[in-house]
């Protein structure tokens, strides 16, 4: 990490987001950030677009089944679990 928070050069930055609209995510990204399509996936577990800026990586995914999502999916249960994950630290 720099002073700044930031990621230095030479280390990965990749990004993950899990969302339920992968396309209107992607868009988002496309439109506001001028994020560049790098390829699409549709796979057995996940649909969803990987876009970079030519420095960030990041994957926006839409997971088709709960054994892959696990058990944070919506904004209730991330933030009871975050809650409880915190009290066990």
């Amino acid at each position: 990490m720099t002073a700044q928070g930031g990621l230095s050069d030479g280390q990965d930055k990749h990004i993950a987001i899990a969302t339920q609209d992968a396309e209107k995510t992607a868009r988002f990204y496309r439109e506001v950030i001028d994020l560049k399509e790098a390829g699409k996936i549709d796979g057995a577990n996940a649909s969803g677009y990987y876009l970079t800026d030519g420095n960030v990586n990041l994957a926006i995914l839409d997971f088709k089944n709960d054994q892959v999502t696990g058990p944070v999916y919506c904004s209730d249960c991330f933030s009871k679990q975050r809650t409880s994950a915190r009290s066990s630290w």
